[in-house]
């Protein structure tokens, strides 16, 4: 009776858990507003991104995907990727140096 009671509290507790994920980004954002959607990660995933440097950054992130997926997820340049890499062209003073947005 007493192992029943302890692995339904560590369902309960883990299923509570589960509702409210914390979301790891770094560095660590000063504002994070969570909202409805998903990202399917499959073969069809592509990565556009907008100048050179854009270009390395997809370039990586492609690499660190297939090797974690086992797809072949491309980068292409252009805004048709489903993964959009923009670069700022000029400094955003609200985000500091090295600010960043996630859309």
């Amino acid at each position: 009776m007493k192992n029943i009671l302890i692995l339904m509290l560590l369902f309960s507790m883990t299923g509570a858990y589960a509702q409210n994920p914390v979301i790891s980004i770094i560095p660590q954002p000063v504002e994070l507003k969570q909202t409805d959607g998903v990202l399917i990660i499959d073969k069809n995933l592509t990565i556009s991104f907008d100048g050179m440097e854009a270009g390395r950054t997809a370039e990586v992130l492609a690499q660190k995907m297939n090797q974690a997926t086992g797809f072949s997820v491309k980068p292409v340049e252009g805004n048709s990727g489903f993964l959009k890499l923009i670069l700022n062209k000029e400094q955003v003073p609200q985000l500091g140096k090295e600010g960043y947005t996630l859309e």
